[in-house]
């Protein structure tokens, strides 16, 4: 039913007299009261005991509900399953590989290729429409060189390039600062105008100063990076150096991982007949099946280097030491029994074993019918 005047006065009087005593507005009180002021009684509940007094006296001679008629929906502070119903589902920004929002980690060892993984990324969602801000901490001389190399090695599109991917200016603007918060305010302030879908810091340590080794030395650049998040509707990657050792995850305290949607490794191949091609391997997905391994080539131009997919590329695997020392023989001296094997190859019975039931699983020797091994080459096949 609609209120009068002088009920809607008593009403908004008892629900500011709820609100100011801590306690929550009961179904009574709201009945029949107009949906903006339902907003902005929610959101007086939601400030700080101290807070609300003030808010209430300065808001209430004004109507009070006319500073939150932009918010989508009343506030409540405690939620049910059907209150749940209407909220977004989980977008990604990639399928299975990105979130639209969320914090997401790419970290490997110096020199494995991190940067330019992350610059591919960039580029590319960039000639999908996607807008990229690109937090290049360690200096912007190489940017353009990158950029164009990117473009080369791809054949991606350089006016959508150079459209969509853009670059925070340190000519003019200070290093952003994700452990202080004014700073991490005014760089949301400086990004909302391009509104970003996604946002780059390479490299991520540069951004704060405090012990990453700690929990409270990296909750605060964290909780920068997540407002950033939230207050720009996008995903935020953090580019970060591996830990001492690599397999373990990235450098610094574990929270910088329990608090990532994604973490993602870059690591080179460590067989010296494939130097140039890399890896990436997802090491946490938080909603989905954690993708398959990806591989890349770092290929030159006269520009700079840049990252090249070579996905269904099939890589030489990497032997073991006991598989290299029983191949190498077995090229030497075809045609050799197992006992022959064993007595030449400076490597244990059992695995010089392994090592051959592994490199005839996959393929690269072929035991006869008188239990000879042989190399497996186009002479072998044929006979």
């Amino acid at each position: 039913m609609d209120l009068t005047q002088q009920e809607y006065e008593q009403k908004l009087n008892k629900a500011g007299g709820l609100i100011k005593a801590n306690q929550q507005l009961t179904d009574e009180v709201c009945a029949d009261l107009p949906d903006a002021t339902l907003r902005w009684l929610h959101r007086l509940y939601m400030l700080e005991m101290d807070k609300r007094a003030e808010a209430w006296n300065k808001d209430a001679e004004r109507g009070g509900q006319k500073l939150w008629d932009a918010l989508e929906a009343p506030v409540k502070p405690i939620l049910q399953f059907s209150d749940l119903a209407d909220m977004p589902v989980y977008e990604w920004l990639e399928e299975g590989f990105l979130p639209a929002s969320g914090i997401s980690i790419i970290y490997g060892k110096r020199g494995s290729g991190k940067s330019l993984f992350s610059f591919y990324l960039c580029a590319k969602y960039a000639t999908e429409g996607h807008k990229t801000l690109y937090v290049a901490t360690e200096g912007m001389r190489s940017v353009y060189p990158r950029g164009k190399a990117c473009v080369a090695v791809n054949g991606l599109d350089w006016d959508l390039v150079n459209e969509n991917f853009r670059f925070y200016n340190f000519e003019s603007l200070p290093t952003p600062r994700l452990d202080d918060v004014d700073s991490a305010s005014r760089m949301i302030e400086i990004a909302s105008a391009l509104k970003p879908n996604l946002v780059v810091f390479d490299i991520f340590g540069d951004t704060f100063s405090g012990d990453e080794n700690s929990k409270e030395g990296m909750d605060a650049p964290l909780e920068a990076a997540s407002k950033i998040c939230h207050a720009l509707d996008c995903s935020v990657v953090l580019v970060h150096h591996a830990g001492k050792e690599s397999t373990r995850g990235a450098r610094g305290h574990s929270r910088l991982e329990d608090k990532a949607e994604v973490v993602i490794r870059v690591h080179a191949d460590p067989n010296e007949a494939n130097k140039g091609f890399v890896y990436v391997s997802c090491e946490k997905m938080r909603e989905a099946e954690p993708f398959e391994r990806k591989t890349f080539k770092i290929e030159q131009n006269d520009a700079s280097a840049a990252f090249k997919p070579m996905d269904g590329v099939k890589l030489p695997k990497v032997l073991t030491g006991a598989q290299k020392g029983v191949y190498e023989y077995v090229a030497k001296e075809p045609y050799k029994t197992f006992t022959d094997v064993v007595s030449n190859v400076n490597f244990s019975r059992g695995a010089i074993g392994k090592a051959l039931q592994a490199l005839i699983a996959s393929g690269e020797i072929y035991k006869t019918e008188n239990k000879r091994y042989v190399i497996v080459d186009k002479d072998t096949a044929a006979g």
